[in-house]
């Protein structure tokens, strides 16, 4: 089950640069993330909280210019 959520959050991240201005593949990142993340401890990092605020911000469409470049 890890193994297929891990890739899971390979191509949701590849479908999120190659697709132009669609959303689902952040909100589904960050689903799968929240989940493994309520499931271990051990994830609940400075960077996972950070790289996933950005996406958040991404997604609203409230980011800096920057960020969306990304």
């Amino acid at each position: 089950m890890a193994v297929a959520l891990h890739g899971a959050l390979f191509v949701l991240a590849g479908l999120a640069m190659i697709i132009p201005r669609t959303r689902w593949p952040i909100v589904g990142f960050l689903a799968i993330m929240i989940a493994f993340c309520l499931a271990d401890q051990t994830r609940w990092q400075p960077w996972v909280f950070q790289y996933s605020f950005v996406l958040v911000l991404v997604v609203k469409g409230e980011a800096h210019p920057w960020v969306r470049l990304m």
